[in-house]
């Protein structure tokens, strides 16, 4: 696999790739249904506790209005699920069945939705919602068609006030990681990057097969 060869893609290259581009009043929606992916597209602000944005120690302030669903915190799986005869992601299921449900919802409650989906189906995972910026979830309801939001970050661009030392995702406890070990290796599985273009001055991206189980939606 190319990863062997080139590294993987972390969050720093999706940002600098995907994020950063953005202008202000682009919106990008996004969903990741993979392992260790709170904060797979580096946001700055992570909707905590049902009521606060929390913004990393390390902020990446970016122009664009940019939304990340995902399937669960960094240090954790995501599951396979097998729902109305088919099989796929946990999240996933969880965001199509909350959504069909209820179309009409705020961001807060969403989210909400799903992690109640998830605990039902007896799924640990813990899903989280990101953002590049500051809005209240409470009152913002989910929406692809319109509700575009300008950039309200006095600065853009990445500020680092701490270093940390990096950290190899732990696949022990995942299903997939079990497999592996029982036979004999230590595999580390990072998601690609397929046909993905990004053209600034039109605001426009078409984005296919990032992560296994992503779904993005860009307006601008």
């Amino acid at each position: 696999m190319d990863f062997s060869k080139a590294g993987m893609i972390n969050d720093d290259v999706m940002w600098d790739l995907m994020i950063n581009p953005l202008p202000s009043g682009c919106r990008l929606v996004a969903l990741f249904d993979c392992c260790h992916s709170g904060t797979g597209l580096d946001l700055s602000f992570t909707w905590k506790d049902h009521n606060n944005w929390y913004q990393s120690p390390n902020p990446s302030f970016a122009e664009g209005d940019v939304i990340l669903f995902a399937g669960c915190d960094d240090h954790q799986t995501s599951a396979d699920a097998y729902e109305h005869f088919k099989a796929g992601g946990a999240m996933t299921t969880a965001f199509i069945d909350s959504f069909e449900a209820n179309p009409q919802i705020t961001y807060a409650n969403f989210i909400a939705q799903i992690h109640q989906r998830l605990r039902a189906k007896r799924h640990t995972q813990i899903p989280q919602l990101s953002s590049s910026q500051r809005f209240d979830p409470q009152t913002r309801y989910f929406n692809l068609h319109d509700d575009f939001h300008s950039n309200q970050n006095p600065e853009v661009g990445k500020l680092v006030t701490q270093k940390f030392k990096p950290q190899k995702p732990n696949f022990g406890n995942s299903p997939v990681g079990s497999m592996l070990l029982a036979a004999g290796f230590a595999v580390f599985v990072a998601p690609t990057l397929i046909d993905t273009a990004v053209d600034v001055g039109a605001g426009l991206f078409d984005g296919g097969g990032l992560f296994d189980g992503g779904l993005f939606d860009l307006f601008g």
